[in-house]
């Protein structure tokens, strides 16, 4: 950690805590507005437990 400190000494410097911080007429930043990500979209419906679970389509290479 001693290294760590040595080499960014000059880069890394304090600051001050956000309630020293000059404020502003400005509305505080929001998050962006959320949006439904492209591609398919999820199946809504959930299976019953009693209903029959589909195996993969994997196939096993036999040598």
């Amino acid at each position: 950690m001693a290294t760590y400190e040595k080499v960014y000494a000059e880069v890394i410097n304090p600051m001050n805590g956000p309630e020293l911080w000059k404020k502003t007429s400005w509305k505080p930043v929001q998050a962006p507005p959320e949006k439904n990500p492209p591609g398919r979209p999820k199946k809504l419906r959930r299976k019953e437990p009693d209903e029959i679970q589909k195996q993969g389509n994997k196939i096993l290479k036999i040598m």
